[in-house]
């Protein structure tokens, strides 16, 4: 992967997905701009198992946790954030 696809896939991706982590832990607005959530929704809804699989990269490393099932109907940001182990329903 060059610097360039770390940067697209990886380091833009995190800022998006732990700004929703921040502002929900914080309780501030944890809306994700609805274009940043369409244009992530193809590469993380199909995830591979070894993304979920604690270890599977390396001692100690654990990149999602466990899917969160929900509807087909639900929120695209809500299918988006369970596909990457966080519960859109979480509250601190």
């Amino acid at each position: 992967m060059t610097a360039k696809q770390h940067v697209d896939e990886v380091a833009s991706i995190d800022l998006v997905l732990h700004g929703w982590d921040l502002a929900r832990a914080t309780g501030q607005d944890d809306t994700i701009d609805p274009q940043e959530v369409v244009a992530l929704w193809p590469a993380l809804r199909d995830l591979p198992e070894k993304m979920y699989t604690p270890n599977a990269f390396g001692p100690g490393i654990v990149v999602f946790g466990p899917k969160v099932d929900l509807p087909e109907d639900a929120p695209l940001q809500d299918r988006l954030l369970g596909a990457i182990g966080r519960d859109p329903d979480f509250r601190p």
